[in-house]
């Protein structure tokens, strides 16, 4: 397992509306490797296709995804990464559709311990992740919301925005037998909080808290 995190960036991967298709191996694995160890939550039944929809809780266009997404139940296996909105944190906390739909509602508090606030967090630098892997592909000046990441035969395909024709976004995905079994490193990752060692040597990492830089109030969902 190589997940691929890096420090905090200006979150801007691909536009709205736009869609990248990754083909090179290396890079489709880093992708898929990134969202994969996120702290999702499982929209449906174990499936062997998997869309991974990195999203905030405070979005419309995400909450509308989710709405229209419910006749998709026993074809694919939709799994949400919550990166912002107030309340994400339960999301992470909970990792089922239950806690998906209950966000969107607004019907949980907003208040989270801190593990949970660290999987935010976490799925931050996810986020983070996508955009960097993209940089070769795509230039865009914004991170949509929601964004879905997912195989497509020996490629991986990004998605800015809600997608046109949700039956064919489910005839494309591909089937891969482990996804079903699937358990994402960042859970373990996230669980215990880091431990931050002061050198002289990176004096202005010293006050870093694993927070990444990307600003939950910026109209990423428009």
């Amino acid at each position: 397992m190589t997940l691929l995190m890096m420090l905090p960036l200006h979150s801007v991967a691909v536009d709205r509306g736009r869609q990248v298709v990754v083909t090179k191996p290396d890079d489709a694995a880093g992708l898929m490797d990134a969202v994969e160890n996120a702290i999702w939550a499982a929209d449906g039944k174990p499936a062997s296709k998997a869309v991974y929809v990195v999203y905030s809780t405070d979005c419309a266009w995400s909450k509308r995804l989710f709405d229209e997404t419910r006749a998709l139940a026993g074809n694919v296996q939709l799994r949400w990464i919550p990166v912002a909105g107030t309340t994400a944190a339960s999301v992470v906390a909970g990792r089922d559709s239950a806690s998906v739909g209950n966000a969107f509602a607004g019907s949980v508090s907003r208040a989270a311990d801190a593990k949970a606030q660290r999987g935010v967090a976490y799925n931050q630098g996810v986020m983070d992740s996508i955009t960097y892997q993209l940089r070769p592909y795509d230039r865009s000046k914004t991170f949509a919301f929601p964004t879905l990441v997912y195989r497509s035969g020996k490629s991986v395909k990004v998605v800015a925005g809600n997608p046109r024709n949700l039956a064919t976004l489910a005839a494309e995905v591909a089937s891969e037998p482990r996804a079903a079994s699937l358990v994402p490193a960042g859970i373990v990752l996230a669980a215990q909080a880091p431990t931050l060692l002061r050198s002289r040597n990176l004096p202005k990492w010293a006050h870093w808290t694993g927070q990444s830089s990307v600003d939950t109030q910026s109209p990423l969902c428009a």
